[in-house]
C-alpha cells in the first residue's frame, strides 16, 4: 500500500491524490468553529485513522451540515 508514497519520494514526483470531497471552488469551511466548540474531525469525515484507504462518510452538503449541526445542539 505504501509503495506508491515510496516510488513519489525516490522519484521526486509528487503523489497522484484521488478526492474524496469534490467540493465546488466557491466552498470554503473555516474549521476553526468546529475546533472551538469541541466537534471532532471524525464527526464528518468519519475515523480516518481506522481507515486503510479513506471514503467519504458524509455527503458535506449544506443540507447534511445543516441537520448534522441542529443534531448536535
Amino acid at each position: 500500500m505504501l509503495e506508491g508514497v515510496r516510488e513519489s519520494y525516490r522519484s521526486g514526483r509528487p503523489l497522484e491524490w484521488i478526492r474524496v470531497h469534490d467540493l465546488p471552488d466557491f466552498v470554503y469551511f473555516d474549521h476553526s468553529i468546529h475546533v472551538a466548540k469541541g466537534v471532532g474531525c471524525a464527526s464528518c469525515h468519519g475515523r480516518v485513522d481506522d481507515m486503510p484507504l479513506t471514503w467519504r462518510v458524509a455527503t458535506l452538503h449544506m443540507d447534511w451540515a445543516s441537520t448534522a449541526s441542529a443534531t448536535r445542539q
